[in-house]
């Protein structure tokens, strides 16, 4: 796929998941694409294997099955409407064909050991942030912070979570960004879309991002990041496999011990150094998961 279609198939994408709980129509979504709705169905199929309908299904359904499980006390119906399902008896059809279980069944008898253990490579990190904006940091594991808005670039990686592909995509990234911005004062960060305990593998996505100034090229695909309030979990880990069980720890332990539930919106991981530079080869990194008060 060249990147013009990449960069418009991204843009249909996200105006998707930023409204799923919105009636959406083929029309709207090419026209956040600037392609012709005529035939907008077909492309989107060719370079995402998914017709337009199945996607939204699949992502409301993910959407559906995360408020599941951070166990926020509504109900399903509830759910259900949020996700933008007409009625729970429809909901519960597809969850059902989608996961193989009702929503109350996958809610009830969801296994959560995995994450509830920490993984044995985990240090709870006291260091400081080398990058002035977060200088000042908590010596806690776990902060609620209030975060700033960040403008990116990015790059878009679809498929399983892989440290590997991301550091390609990034090193990619700074070669591209060099000539038109100060890439040492830039941040870099990682979208993380999908939960891959919920989102198949090979659906999962993920943007390298880099902060870059208000003004790029056109050719440069760019996003906005929000501020806003977020639980920051600040960790040391020797692999980046080792995440899974720190979101677990966040998600077993920090939310059902706070009045806040996780926000309708992107979570994202900030990378504070290189661990080719690091005595113990550790990756610095903080986990940031946009959160609202019960």
């Amino acid at each position: 796929m060249n990147k013009e279609y990449k960069k418009r198939m991204n843009l249909a994408m996200d105006f998707i998941s930023r409204n799923l709980q919105k009636e959406l129509s083929l029309d709207e979504i090419a026209a956040q694409a600037y392609f012709s709705k005529y035939h907008f169905h077909r492309i989107f199929k060719a370079c995402t294997g998914e017709t337009v309908s199945a996607y939204i299904r699949r992502l409301r359904l993910e959407k559906a099955a995360n408020r599941l499980l951070s166990d926020s006390g509504e109900t399903i119906t509830t759910i259900a409407m949020d996700c933008g399902f007409t009625s729970s008896q429809n909901f519960a059809t597809v969850f059902k064909k989608q996961f193989g279980m009702s929503p109350k069944i996958f809610q009830d008898n969801y296994n959560s050991d995995l994450w509830a253990a920490p993984a044995p490579d985990i240090i709870k990190s006291e260091k400081a942030r080398e990058n002035t904006v977060f200088a000042q940091r908590s010596r806690l594991w776990i902060d609620l912070m209030k975060m700033p808005e960040f403008n990116v670039a990015y790059k878009r990686i679809i498929g399983p979570y892989d440290f590997v592909k991301a550091n390609q995509a990034f090193d990619k990234m700074f070669t591209r960004l060099a000539p038109l911005c100060d890439i040492h004062t830039s941040i870099s960060l990682g979208v993380v879309w999908d939960n891959p305990e919920v989102t198949a593998p090979e659906n999962c996505r993920y943007d390298a991002c880099i902060t870059v100034p208000d003004s790029v090229p056109d050719s440069i695909e760019t996003q906005t990041i929000p501020e806003g309030e977020y639980v920051v979990s600040h960790c040391e880990i020797s692999s980046y496999a080792a995440l899974e069980s720190v979101y677990g720890q966040i998600f077993s332990g920090w939310f059902p011990q706070n009045n806040y539930v996780p926000a309708d919106s992107i979570s994202y991981e900030i990378y504070l150094n290189n661990p080719a530079n690091h005595p113990r080869g550790s990756l610095l990194i903080d986990i940031c998961i946009p959160v609202e008060e019960i």
